[in-house]
């Protein structure tokens, strides 16, 4: 076997302000069995996540908005490369950039992988009124009580007195 065998995973995650999180995704797909990690960060961020992470990840610089998050061009940029990951962690420390929120929403709708979906990119999808839309892949939510809340409109209480009952009844909804 080699790590070739195991898959590869691509993190689109991180923010000037929390790149922290884009490193941990990357960290914690490795330590989950992925043979290989690409982190994707916006471009002026890359040297320092190069920093922060194992010499065993890889990164890939993207277009960023003026404020440093991905920009809604990265998406062709990555769509060039799709047959190059196995599946995509999205959404740790993203931010709700506009821009950012369009490349978000693009992501979910049009990329061939299966996705785990969290954090900023759970937020962008509530402000943008995507789920219920047919993604072209398997997608994971993994939403906590608070960000559930922005998705259905639900407030936490009524998450939390039976979360089990609304996962379900959410996720054949939103078809994921």
């Amino acid at each position: 076997a080699h790590k070739g065998d195991f898959g590869h995973v691509l993190v689109v995650a991180g923010s000037p302000s929390m790149l922290g999180a884009a490193a941990l995704t990357g960290l914690s797909a490795m330590r989950a069995g992925a043979g290989l990690t690409t982190i994707a960060v916006a471009r002026s961020l890359n040297l320092t996540l190069q920093g922060k992470i194992s010499n065993v990840i890889m990164t890939r610089p993207l277009p960023e908005t003026s404020r440093g998050t991905v920009a809604l061009r990265a998406f062709d940029l990555l769509k060039k490369d799709w047959t190059r990951y196995s599946a995509v962690a999205l959404g740790p420390g993203m931010t709700t950039t506009p821009g950012t929120v369009r490349f978000v929403e693009k992501m979910y709708l049009e990329c061939p992988l299966s996705m785990v979906v969290d954090a900023d990119a759970l937020n962008a999808l509530a402000l943008r009124k995507v789920l219920g839309r047919k993604a072209c892949a398997q997608r994971v939510l993994t939403p906590h009580p608070g960000e559930m809340a922005r998705l259905t409109g639900l407030s936490k209480e009524m998450i939390r007195k039976d979360r089990r009952a609304i996962a379900r009844k959410y996720a054949k909804a939103w078809g994921c």
